[in-house]
């Protein structure tokens, strides 16, 4: 019996080890059927709501929050960081999508991981005109951790009750038509 070698075996082991995170998440979804998709995955549902982790991060000023102050909203959690190529493409999306859907039932939270803080942010949002995005920290990345989060960027939605729904991994043309549409099933008289 002949063994395969070392080097025949590696593009495998990289296909394998970015393939099987977009298909079985650390929220236990599944892909769902006609669901939003982003640039390189597909929205993965929760295979049951549960409760969104209640770790600490912090504001541009460095008052403490948690995803509990935020219930009675659905939220778009957006976990990204300044260096993040990615993050940079869908920033602009993000600010776009808040204009539009944000108010009293949805806000897009967007978290950074970036070592600077906030004033890394602020001037990240600043140079590029992004005005209606919050600013939050998570410096030393316990929410990621808690929310079992790898890659940068990860959006998960909640619900009003503070319950993750599903997640996405990488980047999404967040003001796009589809997404606006995805994410309006899930406000009260769908977002009207």
């Amino acid at each position: 019996m002949k063994f395969a070698s070392r080097s025949s075996l590696f593009p495998l082991a990289v296909f394998l080890a970015v393939a099987l995170p977009l298909f079985f998440h650390p929220s236990g979804g599944v892909l769902a059927k006609g669901a939003f998709e982003g640039y390189y995955a597909k929205f993965v549902h929760a295979a049951r709501p549960k409760k969104a982790p209640d770790v600490p991060f912090l504001d541009a000023w460095g008052e403490k929050h948690t995803l509990s102050d935020f219930r009675g909203k659905v939220i778009l959690a957006n976990i990204w960081a300044t260096w993040c190529p990615a993050c940079i493409v869908e920033m602009p999306q993000l600010d776009r999508l808040q204009v539009q859907l944000g108010g009293e039932d949805f806000m897009v939270l967007t978290i950074s991981q970036d070592s600077g803080g906030g004033t890394a942010v602020r001037k990240f949002l600043d140079k590029r005109n992004l005005t209606n995005l919050p600013i939050f920290i998570d410096k030393d990345r316990r929410l990621g951790k808690a929310f079992k989060q790898s890659l940068l960027p990860t959006s998960m939605l909640l619900d009003a009750e503070g319950r993750e729904l599903g997640r996405i991994i990488g980047p999404a043309e967040w003001d796009s038509p589809e997404a606006l549409a995805f994410i309006r099933r899930y406000l009260p008289g769908g977002g009207k």
